[in-house]
């Protein structure tokens, strides 16, 4: 019997190297690419998860998976409109925005682990998952206690281990660095709201849900009324019978619908999951959901960085959007236009606001790119007069030549 030992992360090669010796007898799967690195010093191969499969079945996981998803999603959606009826979201594609961008990335990771996972059990093997609490369950989907239930019966041992947390140097900077942001964004925001006296009592506003420092000191000069994002500000609590409606509706939407009864067990683990996670925070969508008309008194509502992976503020830009309130974006990264990645930037960018400043490329680089597909956006490059009909004007520079920094390797249950 062949042992195979699977490592979380670094620290936790780290916290066992004592038994370094007993590591080389084994063969090493890493889901960090930094594992590898660490292990070549002491003359130990291991290889990460994704090198264990060629570029063609990677990227085959990884168009099934999708395909599986929006399945899954879609379905439920055409199955929901009396739960969004009661969250105020009608003909919106609720479970699709909630759901879609939180398991883009790790479902399919989840599909490569289980196929590994099977075939070296269908050999004999004997499999033990070293695993860091504070990442690898953490993540939205809990990829440790689904392995656990499905291979609940079978040679493969979960193994918990917390990673370490030294305060070392490294961590000192950055804890100085987050210091002086957090300071610095104190400073900017208090500026912005001494204008505040001067402008009370404007109609117009803006709902700003993120922001960097130049937004803000941009916003600054302008003659609106500025609301920062608070969760708080939407959920106030509401006694209603609709809510244990709510409740009755969802678990006839998973327990009734016989589209899910043939699928396979993986689907099928994903809608529990969905279910699961719904459940669990339903209450709280409820709260905000019932007061996001708030949302109907301001103008326009602006995002720095995308927000998929804040449910609540998901929740708030379906509304927005399905009332034709103006939402604002901006490009934050590197891939956008130059690059057709299929929904991905639909799903978090392009169909979550109105105006989309881009860094350079225009609504032509889109057409180069993708076609006549369709997107909810206006794209303004920052080659152009920044003229949205907010009417926030700008005149920027023309950006030419980008430098992106090189993007850190992700951890693979984060990013496929």
């Amino acid at each position: 019997m062949k042992k195979i030992l699977i490592f979380d992360n670094l620290s936790i090669v780290k916290s066992i190297k004592n038994k370094i010796k007993e590591i080389k007898n084994a063969d090493i799967v890493c889901l960090h690419y930094s594992i590898q690195n660490y292990l070549n010093q002491f003359n130990i191969n291991s290889k990460h998860l994704f090198d264990l499969y060629d570029l063609n079945t990677l990227e085959e996981i990884n168009k099934s998976s999708e395909i599986k998803l929006n399945m899954v999603l879609n379905n439920l959606d055409s199955k929901s409109e009396s739960l969004k009826e009661i969250l105020g979201l009608e003909k919106t594609q609720f479970f699709y925005n909630l759901f879609k961008s939180r398991y883009y990335y790790i479902y399919p990771t989840y599909l490569l682990l289980s196929k590994y996972f099977d075939e070296k059990l269908k050999s004999n093997n004997e499999i033990i998952f070293y695993f860091d609490e504070n990442l690898s369950n953490q993540v939205k989907l809990p990829i440790i206690n689904i392995f656990r239930e499905k291979y609940k019966n079978k040679n493969i041992k979960f193994i918990k281990v917390k990673s370490e947390r030294n305060f070392n140097k490294i961590y000192s900077v950055i804890w100085f660095k987050n210091f002086i942001n957090y300071f610095f964004t104190k400073f900017k925001i208090f500026n912005i709201k001494l204008g505040f006296k001067k402008e009370f009592m404007r109609k117009k506003s803006i709902l700003i849900l993120n922001y960097d420092f130049d937004l803000l000191q941009y916003l600054k000069n302008t003659k609106y009324k500025k609301i920062f994002y608070s969760k708080n500000l939407f959920l106030r609590k509401r006694k209603n019978q609709d809510l244990k409606k709510l409740k009755d509706i969802i678990s006839k939407i998973f327990n009734e619908n016989e589209n899910f009864v043939n699928i396979n067990p993986d689907d099928k683990f994903l809608i529990q999951i969905i279910f699961y996670q719904l459940k669990k925070n339903l209450s709280i969508y409820f709260d905000f959901c019932s007061n996001l008309k708030i949302c109907n008194s301001y103008d326009h509502v602006i995002w720095r960085y995308p927000v998929i992976h804040d449910d609540l503020k998901s929740l708030l830009l379906l509304y927005c959007l399905k009332k034709n309130i103006n939402v604002i974006g901006f490009q934050h990264g590197a891939h956008y236009i130059e690059n057709n990645l299929s929904d991905l930037h639909f799903d978090q960018d392009f169909n979550k606001c109105n105006f989309w400043i881009s860094y350079r490329l225009t609504e032509n680089d889109y057409f180069k790119t993708y076609g006549k597909k369709e997107k909810k956006c206006k794209i303004i490059s920052s080659s152009e007069k920044f003229n949205p009909p907010s009417k926030i004007k700008r005149s920027l520079k023309r950006c030419d030549n980008i430098l992106y920094p090189i993007r850190p390797i992700e951890h693979a249950t984060h990013f496929f």
